[in-house]
């Protein structure tokens, strides 16, 4: 992955789990400025559905502007969320 050389360049996505005392489970969908480390934001909730997260990405994207590259490890939390399509319709971003 190339190093970001200014704020709103790359932008880091990553999806955490963990479960609650009670041992309910619950995930978090994490977006970070590569060049600041600045956490745009963090989404928390017992299910976080692909629309979810494409909502979330599109309020980021509609306050700042939307980053040249998205950089995600593609597991299989992020498997089934178009990037490249999301990143097409946008300003001109592309995905990773």
């Amino acid at each position: 992955m190339p190093e970001a050389t200014r704020a709103n360049e790359i932008w880091s996505i990553d999806f955490m789990s963990d479960s609650l005392s009670n041992g309910r489970p619950f995930r978090a969908f994490n977006v970070i400025d590569e060049f600041n480390r600045e956490a745009l934001d963090i989404e928390i909730d017992t299910s976080l559905p692909s629309l979810r997260i494409i909502r979330s990405l599109e309020l980021i994207g509609s306050d700042r502007g939307f980053p040249a590259l998205f950089a995600a490890i593609m597991g299989r939390n992020l498997g089934a969320f178009n990037f490249a399509g999301s990143a097409a319709e946008t300003e001109s971003g592309t995905a990773v």
